[in-house]
């Protein structure tokens, strides 16, 4: 596998080249539409990001870099090569989640780095992952733990492709971020347990722009949050 570094950008970027091309190529039949004027402008733009991802990423790597590439699109339970994921809280509570990796690297001790490749720039915070808000980072690093011989996952984070900055980060090696782990099994135990009883409250944590959670969310227009709803589905979590 080819590793990014200052050396290598020049092959790391025709290979880009041959992706795109590619991908571009099978993405109208593969995703059902017909490309026209905007699609080559989008296609523009989207080998423009990836090439200041991966110029950047050659830049910072250095000669020497740490991790090296090892798995990408790891899937779990959904392919049928990786089991799902088991997460059991300490309560003795357990459920089964599956997803998809996009990028696993590896050091030379067995230790794991997981990248999570967002195409927006919001970035998620501890508080939105010990919520339950925003678990994606913790449960990758979690399942690969679990489902890979190579160690503990030393970084798992999201990176923005606009920004090419991280969030969401956990360190695997940290103290607080293993008990950040155990906390993100117990929430989502007990999030699924409340769903199974029919304790499933409209009180989303946060609220955007005009009352909606999120001004991209597609329900916005019909959705149902308000102060009082937001009163009555947490007073009747907290009970």
């Amino acid at each position: 596998t080819l590793c990014p570094t200052p050396s290598t950008a020049d092959q790391v970027l025709a290979m880009l080249d041959l992706c795109c091309a590619d991908a571009f190529d099978q993405a109208p039949q593969r995703y059902g539409f017909r490309p026209g004027p905007l699609w080559q402008q989008e296609q523009a733009e989207m080998q423009r990001l990836l090439e200041a991802l991966l110029r950047a990423e050659c830049a910072d790597n250095g000669e020497k870099p740490r991790f090296q590439p090892f798995l990408q699109e790891f899937g779990f339970g959904i392919d049928g090569e990786h089991p799902s994921a088991l997460l059991t809280d300490a309560d003795g509570r357990s459920i089964r989640v599956r997803g998809m990796i996009d990028r696993i690297d590896r050091d030379r001790a067995d230790g794991l780095r997981i990248i999570d490749y967002k195409s927006g720039s919001s970035a998620h915070s501890r508080p939105d992952i010990m919520a339950g808000r925003s678990v994606q980072t913790a449960v990758y690093a979690l399942a690969a733990e679990q489902l890979l011989d190579s160690g503990t996952v030393e970084q798992s984070a999201d990176l923005h492709l606009p920004t090419r900055k991280p969030s969401g980060k956990i360190v695997g090696a940290k103290a607080e971020d293993r008990e950040l782990l155990k906390t993100v099994i117990h929430v989502l135990n007990e999030t699924v347990e409340n769903i199974r009883s029919g304790r499933f409250p409209n009180a989303p944590g946060k609220i955007g722009q005009n009352g909606a959670c999120s001004t991209w969310c597609d329900l916005a227009d019909i959705c149902r949050v308000s102060r009082q709803s937001l009163y009555k589905g947490r007073k009747l979590l907290d009970d």
